[in-house]
């Protein structure tokens, strides 16, 4: 083992509990992640070799369902993307050279592939959409639409192949008979089943994507009319107006006081171009010298 604590430990229990060489045993919060009772399985022991990689499955079903997605690689022989997998062709040119030279095909095991796209697939959309760690919901939505991009792969792999090119495909609708001879089958050209499943997963990703959106553009509103909220001053009913002479703000700043009994402060014109203000930093709103002029109309 790389890791300098299992250098002496012989076996790890369900419960954390390490078994050393020696037969002493230390408690350990290997297993913590598990929100189970691990007393009940302290009898089940791994090395720390199985332990490991136990712990990193669990951990990545954690995820969620897309967890579950994954292919079995049932090597060159059984995989229908065999022709793409770079596991296989890496391993084919080493035998190439070597016919006795051990296999690298990871058979019996998930697709390291799409482990890869998934994991790059999501990290990608959860950057797009600035995902904060620990907002579930929204991860599971990333997830799925790495999902969605991980089927998608598979069915233009499937449509790439020259039985799959056409978009459209002959299917036997019903069955008819000519005198004594033997049925015959009735058959329709129909869209391709590739393509109607690709259909519908880019209908599927677009609500997604929507729904995303959405949410953010909710947010973002509602920021900007937070920042856009009227701000009570305890002011004279009167208005100031400040206007600017600099070329990049041609136009003027107007402020506006509102009625006696609102007594609070708003944007006439140009709220865009006006910084944001508050009580405290009102009496600092002054004109630059020869750039400004504030004017008082009682």
């Amino acid at each position: 083992m790389s890791d300098k604590k299992f250098e002496d430990v012989a076996l790890i229990k369900l419960d954390g509990t390490m078994v050393k060489v020696d037969g002493t045993e230390k408690k350990s919060s290997f297993f913590d992640f598990l929100k189970v009772p691990l007393d009940e399985w302290d009898a089940i022991t791994f090395t720390p070799e199985e332990a490991i990689r136990i712990k990193q499955q669990l951990q990545r079903l954690s995820t969620g369902a897309s967890a579950a997605i994954y292919l079995t690689c049932g090597g060159p022989e059984v995989c229908p993307f065999a022709t793409k997998c770079p596991y296989v062709q890496a391993d084919r040119a080493r035998k190439a050279v070597d016919p006795s030279a051990k296999g690298i095909v990871p058979i019996g095991s998930e697709c390291p592939v799409e482990i890869q796209m998934m994991d790059q697939w999501s990290f990608l959309y959860a950057k797009e959409y600035e995902i904060e760690d620990g907002n579930f919901t929204e991860w599971s939505m990333v997830r799925e639409l790495a999902e969605i991009e991980l089927m998608m792969w598979r069915i233009n792999n499937n449509m790439a192949k020259s039985q799959n090119s056409e978009l459209v495909q002959e299917n036997v609708v019903g069955m008819t008979t000519t005198g004594d001879g033997p049925p015959v089958p009735i058959t329709r050209m129909e869209v391709s089943a590739f393509f109607e499943a690709k259909e519908r997963l880019s209908n599927r990703r677009s609500k997604i994507v929507k729904l995303m959106v959405g949410d953010r553009q909710e947010k973002y509103k509602r920021e900007a009319a937070l920042k856009q909220q009227m701000i009570p001053l305890p002011l004279p009913p009167s208005c100031v107006t400040i206007s600017t002479r600099s070329s990049m703000s041609p136009r003027p700043w107007i402020l506006s006081c509102l009625s006696p009994r609102l007594k609070s402060l708003r944007y006439l014109k140009f709220p865009r171009l006006l910084p944001p203000i508050n009580s405290s930093l009102l009496s600092l709103v002054t004109p630059p010298k020869n750039k400004a002029i504030m004017k008082s109309n009682g």
